[in-house]
């Protein structure tokens, strides 16, 4: 059976911009030395089909000439090196790992030349990049260099005075590694846990929990600890006491964590997309507390990262947006929410396909095109999240999205659909194991109204369901679901016959 063609080639093709493919062209005349070459026929054709067709590319190239396919393969190969080796020289500015891994292949190449005194040279700029950095495992091939060259030059002056300070400093960057590593570990450890579904864990998974908590490690003190470290204890911190639904504590370590992050700018250049992510945990805990001064003034700090890369510029997009709507729709703003939202469609057009297809920004639709009382296009984007794969969303909002598909259709009238959609609702909660009381009154509410013959009696269950709700946001595991949307406020619009986004306000700003 003949292998399926690898897309791998024309995937790296497609994912340059217009200046990284400029900067190759230039970039391969050096190797081509200004003649016509096959890769780059090979790269044109590519760049310019819109669907990989291995055969297409074939024939363009060869025509009908009879070619080993091996020789076909090794000119694709030749050109996905070539690009990456383009992409490393373009990109060298913009990343750390780049800038010291020519900094130290140029000190071996220069130690292989007996070029000792050079290489040390360069040694000593990459010992020093690399501090900076906190990169401490060149540091550690960085002390072993610094061992190397002086036996190489037969220094025993310098060896005799310097060689136990090197041996005490790389102990030291050990202990600093093996600490950063175990903070690693935790990390992923808790991420990990939470993706599966921040409400609902088992025994053993929050066991597995709290022992990441209890961990000794987490109990060191942040002046021991490389800078680093001190941001993955307080991230791992911060997402404990969420999950915990402790959010005075996870407003302290989100807070603390941009702090310590922000007081060292050589690595912050570093970690922008670490930055981005905590700064909208940040921007979260504010929101929880309801301290939206707060989450004004962190807005502006998204729009002043310097994104070095695409993944940068669509979170730092992503992020922003996502949080000035939730500003906005929080204090029934729905309007400016809009203004947002179509200035945030116009803007994505200039980002690859499907990088915002998520939950998270089709709830944000669905949440600002009901409260502006656009039940059509609301209702367009919750069948987009409906129809998301289950396996891309977390267990608890697989449960919103189905009240809200009842609400939707509550509010638009469709009374013949709403049995069938209460039953299927039902069948896909109840396949969890687990409904939250919420859920249950909800359910409840939809299935009673159905018999309900008079507003009289309709308003006494909108009354019935806003005081159980009230009750409800008094207990925070159930208090996490009044996030999402504004079911109180919903419930007032109803019972006071006000547009839904004016229940908002008044219920935010009593």
């Amino acid at each position: 059976m003949s292998k399926t063609p690898s897309n791998k080639l024309f995937n790296l093709v497609h994912s340059l911009n217009g200046s990284e493919k400029r900067y190759f062209k230039l970039f391969s005349k050096y190797f081509s030395q200004g003649r016509e070459s096959k890769y780059m026929h090979l790269f044109e054709a590519i760049d310019e089909q819109e669907v990989f067709d291995d055969e297409a590319l074939r024939e363009k190239l060869y025509h009908s000439k009879v070619l080993e396919s091996r020789k076909f393969s090794e000119l694709k190969s030749y050109l996905f090196d070539l690009i990456l080796r383009a992409l490393q020289n373009y990109e060298e500015s913009k990343f750390y790992d780049l800038k010291i891994a020519r900094l130290m292949n140029s000190m071996r190449l220069l130690f292989s030349r007996s070029l000792y005194v050079e290489a040390n040279e360069y040694l000593k700029k990459a010992k020093k990049f690399a501090l900076s950095n906190e990169d401490f495992s060149t540091q550690i091939e960085i002390i072993e260099w610094q061992k190397k060259i002086p036996f190489v030059l037969n220094q025993v002056d310098f060896l005799d005075k310097n060689l136990h300070k090197l041996e005490s400093e790389s102990i030291d960057v050990r202990e600093k590694l093996s600490t950063l590593i175990d903070f690693r570990n935790l990390y992923f450890r808790i991420m990990q846990l939470i993706r599966k579904d921040p409400l609902s864990r088992s025994s053993e998974e929050n066991l597995e929990l709290e022992n990441i908590i209890s961990d000794g490690i987490i109990l060191l003190k942040d002046e021991i600890l490389s800078h680093r470290a001190k941001c993955l204890k307080h991230r791992i911190l911060g997402l404990y006491f969420y999950t915990k639904i402790d959010y005075k504590n996870f407003y302290f370590h989100s807070k603390h964590l941009i702090q310590i992050m922000e007081s060292n700018a050589v690595i912050l250049k570093e970690e922008s997309g670490e930055y981005v992510s905590a700064l909208s945990n940040y921007a979260l805990s504010c929101g929880l507390l309801e301290n939206n001064i707060e989450v004004e003034e962190i807005l502006p700090k998204f729009l002043k990262i310097k994104a070095r890369t695409e993944d940068d510029k669509i979170k730092i997009h992503w992020k922003y947006y996502a949080l000035a709507f939730s500003l906005n729709t929080y204090t029934g703003n729905f309007e400016k929410s809009k203004v947002l939202m179509l200035e945030h469609f116009e803007k994505i057009k200039s980002f690859p396909n499907n990088q915002f297809q998520s939950s998270s920004l089709y709830h944000s639709y669905f949440y600002i095109y009901f409260g502006v009382g656009e039940y059509e296009k609301a209702l367009e984007y919750l069948n987009l999240w409906l129809n998301l794969p289950r396996s891309s969303q977390r267990q608890d909002l697989q449960g919103i999205v189905q009240i809200l598909n009842l609400i939707i259709h509550y509010e638009m009238g469709n009374t013949s659909l709403l049995d069938y959609l209460f039953r299927s609702a039902y069948r896909i909660l109840k396949k969890r194991n687990r409904l939250f009381q919420f859920e249950r009154l909800v359910l409840k509410f939809i299935r009673d109204t159905g018999k309900v013959v008079n507003r009289r009696d309709l308003k006494e269950k909108f009354v019935a369901l806003k005081a159980a709700f009230e009750e409800l946001e008094k207990i925070p595991s159930e208090k996490v679901i009044f996030q999402y949307f504004d079911f109180i406020a919903w419930l007032d619009s109803k019972i006071k016959g006000m547009p839904f986004s004016q229940a908002v306000r008044e219920r935010h700003s009593s």
